[in-house]
């Protein structure tokens, strides 16, 4: 264009600002048609490869970065499982669920990744995958979704339907707390079988949903086709993530370091979340000394000698506490916890227990209460909060390691208060150690829990000062246990009968006991000072 200004100036023969030179104007006009004609196929040509690179759709799958790697035979018989309805017609929507830490998320990842590349992609033209939490921000999950679709920005839930619905799409929802209304709240089209404005005609597309919560409850009400529970880790898988986490060559250069490193890993219970957090913590621990401390803090629970076992491991567990509907059921929950660790809960007795403390009440005859019980229990168990198992005789609840010290650290006020409850087993040492550490604040008991032989109560008397004649040392002005409501004494031996009138003696120094549990104690009569 310069060049055209120069020789437009330099044409000759000027009159004011015109030129006799036609000759030069000619030719400058020639060139400038030239020119703009190739200006114009220039803009044409730009214009097409720009429609071209804008209309370019995203890669139909992004991979998820993880250091988590796959463990175990049945995480990858998951894998191949939801592949497997990934490629069926009749399986539009399935839910992963199990407890908190099991390897949920990994999972969904996993399923992500293998959909990398190519036609191993099973023709999904979108692959979007989200996280939803507890406390969802729906505004702002659909603004990753319109990022990921490339829709104009400020793209709303009514723009995200109209470009997915007849699209083939995968959308991976991670961490449900709720069942959630994907048109409204997303504006991700239903699977076909579950729209009522479907129509079976036309061509078919594939809109399929996976997603991972912690209640199978959240894949009923989603009405999910498949449920799949991820469960823990055997024996030797758990021992290899544990090492994976921890360091292999420090556990394989001492023969007690590595026995004491398998009871270690025992006690995760096949937790992968445990066995992560454990194994991370040991990572340079090169002492066996090192290695029994955090054998004992983990049988005594004694959290805080765990450097950030707390909030990475407690915590996140104690989500599923949390989002229990309402106090009653919390509590119903941490009641669990008082039975003896990997015992057996009979159903009927611990109904018993709810309805004689108080958390189930407003029933007009026991059946109602019972009835009420069950569906408790059947909601704590589609929180993966306890186990619930049926044999023919009798149904019972057992509680995983990990969630069973989770309960205890909640009790605890998160380690602040170890002896408000205090579950003894039947060893002698056990009760002995207990008594020793807690000697001086056992005022603030409010619930104990005794499975007693022959050697736990001699122990157990000699600490109340209770002497041969049956008479307390302690004044009635002086209750030794102020605030203890509740008392479970469960005799395992026969021996104990000589022992009952002993126990009666220490009631009166009990004021605020309202629940005492006697179970098989060969009682005739009771003490006086009990009111009814």
């Amino acid at each position: 264009m310069n060049q055209f200004k120069d020789d437009y100036n330099n044409r000759g023969c000027l009159v004011g600002s015109c030129s006799f030179n036609c000759l030069a104007k000619y030719k400058i006009s020639r060139r400038s048609i030239k020119l703009l004609k190739e200006i114009k196929n220039l803009k044409t040509e730009h214009d097409a490869f720009k429609e071209k690179i804008e209309a370019q759709p995203p890669r139909a799958v992004r991979k998820i970065p993880t250091s988590s790697t796959i463990v175990g035979k049945m995480i990858k018989f998951n894998l191949e499982k939801v592949r497997g309805y990934l490629a069926d017609d009749n399986v539009s929507m399935a839910g992963i669920w199990s407890m908190g830490g099991v390897g949920k998320t990994t999972l969904l990842n996993e399923i992500n990744n293998s959909l990398l590349g190519g036609d191993i992609n099973m023709g999904f033209k979108y692959v979007i995958s989200l996280v939803v939490s507890k406390e969802p921000l729906f505004g702002k999950l659909q603004k990753e979704i319109s990022e990921r679709l490339r829709l104009p920005f400020g793209s709303k839930k009514s723009d995200i339907f109209e470009f997915l619905k007849n699209k083939d799409f995968l959308i991976l929802l991670d961490d449900m707390w709720k069942a959630v209304d994907l048109p409204e709240t997303l504006g991700i089209p239903l699977p076909h079988h579950q729209s009522q404005s479907w129509e079976d005609k036309g061509q078919r597309y594939k809109h399929k949903v996976i997603f991972t919560t912690r209640q199978d409850d959240v894949c009923a009400c989603m009405k999910a086709d498949k449920h799949i529970k991820v469960e823990c880790l055997d024996g030797e898988e758990a021992w290899h993530l544990f090492k994976q986490h921890s360091n292999e060559e420090i556990i394989n250069s001492n023969a007690c370091i590595k026995k004491l490193a398998r009871e270690v890993m025992e006690r995760c219970s096949g937790l992968p979340l445990t066995l992560k957090v454990i194994g991370g913590a040991m990572l340079n621990k090169k002492k066996p000394e090192e290695w029994h401390h955090i054998l004992r803090s983990l049988v005594n629970l004694d959290a805080k000698t765990i450097i950030g076992i707390e909030e990475s491991l407690f915590n996140t567990l104690k989500l599923s506490y949390d989002n229990l509907a309402d106090d009653t059921l919390q509590q119903c929950f941490l009641c669990c916890a008082q039975w003896l660790e990997d015992k057996e809960m009979f159903v009927f007795n611990l109904i018993e227990y709810w309805i004689g403390i108080g958390l189930i009440d407003d029933f007009r005859n026991i059946g109602e209460a019972f009835d009420k019980g069950y569906d408790l229990i059947g909601n704590l168990n589609a929180a993966c909060l306890v186990e619930l198992e049926s044999r023919s005789d009798y149904d019972y609840v057992k509680l995983h390691d990990v969630i069973y010290d989770m309960a205890l650290w909640i009790v605890s006020e998160c380690g602040k208060k170890k002896n408000k409850w205090i579950t003894c087993t039947n060893n002698g040492d056990d009760l002995s150690q207990s008594i020793e550490w807690e000697a001086g604040t056992w005022k603030e008991v409010e619930r104990i829990f005794f499975g007693m032989n022959w050697r736990s109560v001699t122990i157990l008397l000699n600490y109340l000062n209770i002497d041969e004649k049956d008479l307390i040392s302690v004044t009635p002005t002086s209750p030794r246990y102020p605030n203890l409501k509740i008392l479970f004494i469960v005799p395992l031996d026969s021996i104990l009968q000589r022992c009952y009138n002993s126990f009666l003696n220490i009631f009166p120094h009990m004021p605020s006991l309202i629940y005492l549990n006697l179970s098989s104690a060969p009682i005739s009569d009771l003490s006086k000072e009990f009111e009814f």
